[in-house]
């Protein structure tokens, strides 16, 4: 993520824009800012740099999500429109994504650290815990290929895959990537 940050940082440096940071106008008089917690790119730490790619293109779009304390907020928020068209996380309402202990441990005897959780890849703020594992925590980062696809197409695992390269094997058969 360091590095793609840095380089949309570059990117929208020259545009003068700072998609990163959150600048808005109160929807209301009194609004506590606190409730809002910030973009998921600035909510999480990457604990190494190599698997960037892969968090990336496994988080589906959402780094650039904002998540709110709870639904009410992120009603205020939409209805004012003062975050402009942008994807809301109330952190109250998400649905975690947990991969179950069996899976987890049957991709671990099978391809030991070559197969890791998403989430297991980041620090967080455990106080959005909900936001951060509907982004990273129902996939696994993958060195190959090969183990993507069997972590995604055996059927005693099944679940979402992410390769290094940011190839993403879904269990339902879909394959996408190939471009950064």
């Amino acid at each position: 993520l360091e590095e793609s940050i840095l380089h949309a940082e570059r990117e929208l440096g020259r545009m003068g824009a700072n998609r990163f940071g959150l600048n808005y106008s109160d929807p209301e008089p009194g609004f506590d800012r606190s409730k809002v917690k910030g973009r998921v790119i600035r909510l999480i730490a990457m604990k190494n740099p190599k698997y960037a790619r892969a968090l990336e293109a496994g988080s589906g779009g959402s780094l650039f999500s904002v998540v709110v304390e709870n639904g009410a907020i992120a009603s205020i928020l939409l209805k004012r429109k003062s975050l402009g068209n942008v994807k809301i996380l109330p952190n109250n309402r998400m649905k975690p994504r947990v991969i179950p202990d069996r899976i987890l441990e049957r991709v671990q005897s099978k391809y030991g650290n070559k197969a890791i959780p998403a989430i297991s890849l980041i620090d967080y703020d455990r106080s959005i815990e909900n936001s951060i594992k509907y982004v990273f925590g129902g996939y696994f980062v993958c060195e190959t290929p090969e183990i993507a696809k069997g972590v995604a197409y055996d059927s005693s695992i099944g679940v979402m895959a992410v390769t290094l390269q940011g190839d993403s094997y879904d269990p339902t058969g879909s394959i996408s990537g190939g471009a950064s």
